[in-house]
């Protein structure tokens, strides 16, 4: 699970790092899961990014937020990027307000 801390600090830049704490803490912090399992199965979802994408989006995010950029638009043209993802989105939404 390293990972997941160490891929966005590379993607980062200058020199960031992350820490492991060694503090006790509950059990469930031993057992990190990341699981779409429920959602996929009672839903059909499916992710329309990878993990890594994510993890992309949510560096980018925070360097616009140190940047004084306006968060309200970088979330929409990120959530613009996710729907433009799935071409029959406009249809599916189309045809479920239909007559």
């Amino acid at each position: 699970m390293h990972w997941i801390a160490d891929y966005p600090t590379n993607v980062w830049g200058n020199s960031a790092g992350w820490v492991q704490d060694e503090s006790v803490n509950p059990h469930e912090a031993h057992y990190p899961k990341v699981c779409s399992s429920k959602a996929r199965a009672r839903l059909g979802w499916l992710p329309r990014w990878s993990l890594s994408e994510d993890l992309d989006k949510i560096v980018s995010w925070h360097h616009a937020c140190m940047a004084g950029a306006d968060l309200a638009a970088v979330y929409l043209d990120q959530t613009n990027q996710s729907i433009c993802l799935t071409p029959s989105y406009g249809a599916s939404l189309t045809s479920s307000t239909s007559p």
